[in-house]
């Protein structure tokens, strides 16, 4: 029987098989067996205020000296080097290091899983977990979830780091688990494996937290699929205070087997790959698919491809099949979105928006987001709801590099939409001959454009001091009930191509009212082409022409 140093707290260098754990057992083997035996006898002491398992940072020779490195753990048996079995009322644990320097190295085969979790209350905190590269295979580092269908409640990581390890947590069915100043690298430059996430929060999970956690890819191919953050199948998940950098998509949402609702991301960055031609294309920060409902994001960063080289939004909502009702209730609060990538063999913006209902867009800022739109809705969404974000068209991504982009709001088939107090000036790229913006732009002439609001828009011609010229303030094409009131629509200088030069243009339209807006300082105030019916201009301000 193995003598522990005191009463809830079991050494795992105290075990007697085999020396104890050893950070010179080269082999793993004994390591992952002497940990197992020390779980095991923690889980059975049958303490219901809990036990702690603990992993020194070192350990020690025959003489007592200390031996500094990691712990290299490999698989006797199997596929699950410590396995943590639901026993049933069995004591809560805690498994936790002395530091980031209290280090396990996976020595891995193909489908590995370094902690395989069915039971509930246990948490591991303090440790680092490295993938060995040298080895050939697929490994997971902390599985939490069960055979039997529902998976633990109540398990948590603490300060954990995890550095190059495939799929480094996987959430399955789990019930209250969090993930508090986590940080998970690939910053291995000569990762060429296939993952899937970073952190995957699947199959029923229920309330799970992610908080003040780094989640980092680095490496020089990111292979597809590769996600920082996949949440399928979930109810009530919370992250906050997280950063998510450099991944194919950086957090992607959706309900494959099962819907998944409420999902709260508050203060979170979102960085993506840069898409340069050994990279691939240039990735997502966010993905919205069906089935889901219920999703906020609230005071959020998105930063995606800088130099708009890529194929994908920065923000896809919708884009990827299904109907307006399996997207129900996306909201964007305060958010900003910069360096959406271009369209660059598909028509590709910033916040893209596809199918979905009550989707809304409050307050943020949508802008430099290269040959493209702030934000677009081109699939058919209804009651889409745009108040108060800023769409101009320059922002610089840092202190010296500026950015710019072509439309500030572009609608190309949508329903039911109200476009409210936005700012949408300065639209345009530069260079010469350049390519004069847009500030809203709306054509139904490949889909159905109908009842849109366009209310205290301000969408006006040159920003500061630049030399973009915005062609047109609001260009209506082939769409039927539109109002577009208290518009400030001046300053449009004009280039080339239909509308140029117009505070308002609408061409093809009908049930149109245009009321109160401000029409004077443009090459045309407001222009109406051919196979227009029903348009009603009132109390417009369209003098000096």
């Amino acid at each position: 029987m193995t003598l522990f140093s005191q009463p809830g707290i079991f050494n795992a260098l105290d075990v007697t098989f085999a020396g104890g754990m050893s950070t010179a057992d080269t082999a793993g083997i004994n390591n992952a067996l002497a940990l197992q035996a020390t779980i095991d006898a923690a889980q059975a002491s049958d303490n219901p205020n809990g036990a702690i398992v603990l992993i020194p940072s070192f350990s020690l020779d025959s003489s007592s000296a200390p031996q500094y490195g990691a712990y290299p753990i490999a698989f006797s048996t199997g596929t699950t080097a410590i396995n943590i079995p639901n026993a049933g009322g069995a004591t809560p644990i805690l498994i936790c290091g002395t530091g980031e320097g209290a280090e396990l190295l996976m020595l891995s085969g193909d489908g590995t899983i370094l902690f395989n979790v069915e039971s509930d209350s246990v948490s591991f905190q303090d440790l680092t977990v490295r993938y060995d590269r040298s080895t050939s295979g697929m490994g997971t580092a902390f599985s939490f979830s069960s055979a039997s269908g529902l998976g633990p409640a109540n398990c948590n990581l603490f300060r954990i780091a995890i550095f190059n390890c495939q799929n480094p947590v996987y959430l399955g069915g789990t019930q209250h688990s969090r993930l508090l100043e986590c940080y998970i690298d690939y910053g291995d430059a000569s990762l060429s494996f296939t993952m899937s996430a970073a952190v995957q929060i699947v199959g029923g999970c229920e309330d799970t937290v992610i908080s003040q956690s780094i989640l980092f890819w680095s490496a020089s191919t990111p292979i597809a699929p590769n996600y920082g953050v996949l949440i399928d199948g979930a109810s009530n998940v919370k992250m906050s205070d997280t950063q998510v950098s450099g991944f194919g998509t950086c957090i992607q949402i959706q309900g494959t087997s099962s819907k998944t609702t409420g999902v709260r991301v508050t203060g979170c960055d979102f960085y993506g790959s840069k898409g340069h031609d050994s990279h691939g294309p240039a990735s997502s920060c966010a993905v919205i698919n069906p089935s889901v409902s219920d999703i906020c994001f609230m005071s959020c960063h998105f930063e995606a491809e800088k130099h708009y080289a890529g194929t994908s939004p920065g923000i896809a909502i919708g884009m990827y099949g299904g109907t307006n009702s399996q997207i129900d209730t996306v909201r964007l609060i305060s958010c900003g979105l910069t360096g959406g990538s271009g369209m660059t063999g598909s028509d590709s913006y910033g916040l893209q928006i596809g199918v979905g209902q009550n989707i809304q867009v409050l307050g943020g800022h949508y802008s430099g987001n290269g040959a493209t739109a702030g934000i677009a809705i081109v699939g058919g969404a209804t009651q889409v709801q745009i108040i108060g974000a800023n769409c101009i068209g320059l922002e610089y991504e840092d202190k010296s590099t500026p950015l710019y982009q072509l439309y500030g709001i572009f609608v190309t088939n949508g329903t039911r939409i109200q476009i409210v107090g936005v700012t949408c000036s300065g639209n345009g790229l530069p260079g010469d001959p350049g390519s004069p913006g847009y500030g809203i732009y709306v054509d139904g002439t490949d889909s159905t454009v109908s009842d849109v609001r366009i209310i205290g828009a301000v969408c006006t011609g040159p920003l500061g001091d630049t030399d973009i010229a915005q062609q047109t303030g609001i260009y209506v094409n082939d769409a039927q009930g539109v109002l577009v009131k208290d518009c400030n629509l001046s300053g449009s200088t004009g280039d080339s191509g239909s509308g140029s030069g117009c505070g308002i243009y609408l061409v093809d339209v009908s049930d149109v009212t245009v009321k109160a807006c401000d029409l004077n300082g443009n090459v045309t105030g407001l222009g109406i082409d051919t196979g227009s019916t029903r348009v009603f201009v009132r109390d417009c301000n369209a003098a000096g022409y």
